[in-house]
């Protein structure tokens, strides 16, 4: 449809020059960048695309989205295009997928190519991102392919004055990094391919070439694919069989790579047919760099993408140039004679004339066919002394371009000159400045000898106060020696004290729980008429053994951590079962009327934790909240903020609440709301040091007003992480 409608215009004209073909080259390249996303016209597009509407609603996670979003695009016309890539960017954005945003803004920028406010908006984003040479490449894609279409429909007389001024700023600056140079010199290639194909713009063309092949393999695809498809164009159209050939094989690589990367990614309908068909039929062209053996492989080729795709076997059927190819190039000139006399003139094939002339010519010639000769040749000719016109006009543009080059290159030149006589001036400066130096620092001698012999007295008094200092130094050394051993002496008795808590625990464990063990007895033994009132009094042995026991506790937990003695157990636990197992414990020490609950997210998460620690906070936060609300209810609850690596405790009272400005002391140790109440202001410290043990934050919610919210925040690690694959949590 593209060669058609370009043919159409050229008759329009009644003329096809050099400017129609590049204007041509590149329709046809955008054409076949479009194309490629394309699917067989076999595929009923709409009933798949339904089905993966369907299949996306039952996506399990954001990366089953990505590849069932990145088929619906591949199926998608042009104008469903943009909104399916902004929903790919978004939810590659939510998995922190940089690599696929960028993907996905390469392919929208050919949507939105003529759209500068579309365009700047992309740029931005880009810049944002983390830096990677995935970045590099896409600034630079974004780029180069925005200033190509800007440049080729500019009018020659502002190209011409652009090119000159880039010229310049090209000579002053190739390029900052890599990428800068590729982008600078690419958009040079445009200039010059713009107005000329000769050997200036092959030069810059076989420049761009070397550097992008410098550039890491899989971070340049893009950029080495568009370079690969205009230099296989034109090497082609001047007849560098050799070079085009090898251009075309390299792009049939790159095809395959990027065809088996995206099969195993899951992207099915990612189709390059139109593409492999275009490189095989160009090599059946370039056929005198072939061996006979290539020349029937890439035609069995050509004829399995016309068997299995409608649109090239329409457009083969059309203007059967590969055929034509193929005959000339078995030598099948009986064969090939009936295609060309009926397809030679056919629109799709206006721009290919001169070429398939040549062919009619060496066909005639093989076959006898001298009035069949004589036409061709003739043809031929005009076709030839038309495109040596071009040429010569090509040259002359292309001396310009050189004379300009030329002339920055003078400026240049001259520009050192004056740098050199400005050199030249500075040092006579220079000269007299040092000889007025000379004089100053004849002066500075003098100053400096009346300065040594002061200082000469100087350095005896700084004697004696070196001798002073040398003292105090010793002294400083015995007092460091005396803290060493204060030290040591303070580590001795920490741990001392720990030692003497534990053995206390143990000693009062005993008695206490014969106490409470006694009692109960003595309760089961009473009367039935007794048995109400001795349960009341063996609970409060209970409740306040317990309250022994947890003080002791706290005294023994807060000596290990501060010995750096606390052992850290890390397990994946059931945040679930943590919690349920917290309010079983504490339950019954709330008041009547309170109701303690655990409020369950449902997600099945495990956390690598430390279970006794989390417990631990998590039980002092609930005791707490027992010993403060009177009425209303407890809540225990977590939260997993997967995209913050963080799991969020929270104990939720209606209690009476916690005055702002005890928010920063009440975790210091022995803090307390008043000293009526009873406890030893050591549990919500506990709580903080257990807290930082972990890597985590115990805190109050200074956001909640109805009551007290305590929320101790736990940092997802890597095996937390790992764990949830196994059960779909993650």
């Amino acid at each position: 449809m593209i060669t058609v409608l370009f043919a159409y215009l050229c008759r329009k004209r009644n003329k096809i020059n050099r400017h129609h073909i590049m204007k041509f080259r590149y329709f046809l390249t955008l054409s076949i960048i479009f194309f490629a996303t394309l699917p067989s016209l076999s595929i009923d597009k709409e009933t798949i695309i339904d089905s993966l509407r369907k299949e996306l609603k039952l996506a399990k996670n954001p990366d089953d989205s990505i590849t069932i979003l990145y088929n619906m695009y591949d199926l998608s016309s042009r104008s469903r295009k943009g909104a399916i890539g902004r929903q790919i960017f978004y939810t590659a954005g939510r998995l922190g997928r940089t690599d696929v945003q960028l993907d996905i803004i390469r392919n929208n920028t050919s949507l939105y190519i003529t759209s500068d406010s579309i365009i700047n908006g992309y740029v931005d984003l880009v810049r944002k991102m983390p830096d990677s040479e995935d970045k590099r490449e896409t600034l630079a894609y974004i780029d180069i392919t925005y200033n190509s279409n800007r440049i080729r429909i500019m009018p020659e007389s502002k190209r011409q004055e652009v090119l000159q001024e880039f010229i310049r700023e090209y000579s002053k600056n190739p390029g900052i990094d890599m990428y800068d140079q590729v982008r600078r010199l690419y958009k040079l290639c445009v200039f010059l391919g713009a107005s000329s194909q000769g050997d200036l713009y092959v030069e810059y063309l076989t420049k761009l070439g070397n550097l992008i092949d410098q550039l890491p393999y899989e971070n340049s695809e893009v950029l080495r694919n568009m370079y690969l498809v205009q230099k296989a164009m034109i090497e082609t159209d001047n007849d560098q069989h050799a070079k085009a050939v090898a251009s075309d094989k390299r792009l049939l690589e790159v095809i395959k790579h990027l065809k088996d990367r995206y099969v195993s990614q899951g992207r099915l309908y990612r189709n390059y047919d139109v593409n492999e068909y275009v490189c095989y039929r160009r090599l059946l062209g370039n056929y005198a760099a072939l061996t006979p053996k290539d020349i029937d492989e890439y035609y069995n080729c050509i004829l399995n993408l016309v068997t299995s795709n409608p649109d090239i076997r329409k457009d083969f059927e059309d203007n059967r140039r590969a055929e034509i190819y193929y005959l000339i190039a078995t030598k099948r000139y009986k064969e090939a004679m009936p295609l060309l006399k009926k397809y030679i003139d056919k629109p799709q094939n206006s721009i290919f004339k001169r070429k398939l002339l040549k062919f009619y010519t060496i066909a005639a010639k093989a076959t006898g066919d001298k009035d069949a000769l004589l036409a061709a040749t003739t043809a031929y000719n005009t076709q030839l002394e038309d495109y040596i016109s071009l040429q010569a006009a090509e040259k002359y543009k292309e001396l310009q371009i050189i004379y300009d080059v030329n002339n920055l290159k003078a400026e240049k030149t001259q520009a050192e000159l004056d740098r050199h006589s400005s050199t030249h001036t500075l040092h006579n400066r220079i000269l007299v400045i040092s000889l007025i130096a000379m004089g100053i620092l004849t002066l500075l001698l003098i100053v400096t000898g009346r300065l040594y012999l002061k200082n000469k007295r100087s350095v005896k008094n700084l004697a004696k106060s070196q001798e002073r200092l040398q003292a105090e130094k010793k002294n400083l050394l015995r007092t460091q020696q005396d803290l060493i051993i204060a030290k040591d002496q303070a580590e001795s008795i920490s741990r001392l004290k720990t030692q003497f808590i534990q053995n206390v625990r143990h000693e009062i464990l005993t008695p206490l729980n014969g106490i409470v063990g006694f009692s109960q007895l003595i309760a089961d033994s009473v009367p039935a008429e007794r048995q109400d009132e001795m349960s009341r009094y063996t609970d409060i042995i209970t409740e306040n053994s317990d309250q022994l026991v947890s003080l002791l506790a706290d005294a023994l937990d807060i000596s290990m951590i501060d010995a750096g003695e606390m052992p850290i157990n890390l397990q994946l636990w059931s945040l679930s079962d943590i919690c349920r197992t917290c309010v079983d414990n504490v339950k019954h020490r709330t008041a009547p009327g309170v109701n303690m609950t655990f409020v369950d997210p449902g997600d099945k998460f495990k956390l690598l934790t430390d279970r006794v620690r989390t417990e631990k906070i998590l039980t002092n936060y609930l005791n707490n909240a027992a010993k403060f609300t009177e009425k209303g209810s407890i809540t225990l609850t977590y939260n997993v903020l997967r995209s913050q690596r963080q799991v969020v405790f929270s104990v939720t009272d209606t209690g009476i609440g916690i005055p702002e400005a005890k928010h920063a002391v009440i975790f210091e140790r022995f803090e307390k709301l008043n000293n009526s109440t009873p406890g030893t202001g050591l549990g919500l410290h506990i709580c903080q040091l257990s807290a930082r043990l972990l890597g985590g934050i115990a805190k109050v919610d200074p956001e909640y007003r109805t009551g007290a919210r305590f929320l101790f925040i736990h940092p997802l690690k890597d095996a937390s992480a790992a764990a949830q694959g196994t059960d779909g949590t993650l």
